[in-house]
């Protein structure tokens, strides 16, 4: 986050982190700080602990113009490690700068969930991203929910004169995962890629990227069986549709799977 904040520590509101006692009372003491505060305000989960948590829900709106919740990896460690099943919550009216991110399976959890309310920004400097690396990587994750009605903005305009290998998110031998009413735009390269991966939903779903943006696909299928798309919008640079054309078996295969309401793509 840029300019003053204040640290709050969940550790400080009496979380144990040992896995066995419930944290969700600290969880929800270190929010309301948080969100009571006029200075902008970080939530810090430390490394090293397990917290076991119920089912919670972060309301708004905020006195702080910012709340960053740090290493969104540390969370998903806690909700990965946990033997019940886990929400991860982002909740809505902010938004989170993050770098790109792995979520690293597989979980002890039967299902997962990350819940997307807020919005999710990519940077906005090209170091901050790396090379060739999606914002956001599930890789071996069954059983995955990624749901809500926020956004995830790949801020990928920079990146449009060099045809980047950026895809806003990636999902990597998951099977039996869903993927619903999110809107992805605005992405560096490919916006999703789905490579080994089976049994799988994606519903109700926007995908933006204007029309001077290259080599922005809509959805990218490797090595993948049984992935139904529904009721979803598709809207990116042309490219996406002569892919599809490139490839005469890969379209077949496409058409023999994709069900949507309403595909729309941009003229250059």
């Amino acid at each position: 986050m840029v300019g003053s904040s204040i640290n709050v520590n969940v550790m400080n509101y009496g979380a144990v982190g040992n896995g066995v006692t419930y944290d969700s009372q600290a969880f929800a003491k270190a929010w309301a700080a948080a969100c009571g505060s006029r200075t902008n305000s970080v939530i810090y989960v430390p490394a090293g602990k397990k917290f076991l948590v119920k089912p919670m829900t972060f309301q708004g709106p905020c006195k702080a113009t910012t709340i960053a919740m740090q290493a969104f990896t540390k969370a998903w460690a806690a909700a990965c490690g946990g033997r019940t099943n886990s929400v991860i919550y982002v909740p809505g009216g902010k938004k989170f700068l993050v770098k790109p991110m792995i979520f690293q399976g597989p979980c002890k959890a039967t299902t997962i969930a990350m819940q997307i309310q807020g919005s999710i920004l990519a940077p906005n400097k090209k170091p901050d991203w790396g090379t060739s690396a999606p914002l956001l990587s599930f890789n071996s994750v069954n059983g995955l929910t990624l749901a809500g009605t926020g956004t995830i903005d790949g801020q990928g305009s920079m990146w449009w004169k060099n045809c980047a290998q950026n895809p806003l998110l990636r999902m990597n031998n998951c099977n039996n995962f869903q993927f619903k009413g999110l809107h992805l735009m605005n992405s560096p390269s490919a916006v999703v890629s789905i490579d080994g991966c089976t049994n799988s939903i994606i519903s109700n779903i926007k995908i933006t990227n204007p029309a001077n943006s290259p080599n922005t696909d809509g959805i990218d299928l490797g090595g993948s069986t049984q992935i139904t798309i529904l009721d979803s919008l598709i809207q990116t640079a042309l490219e996406a549709w002569e892919l599809m054309e490139a490839v005469p078996q890969w379209k077949r295969y496409m058409y023999a799977i994709l069900h949507f309401k309403e595909l729309k793509m941009e003229p250059e």
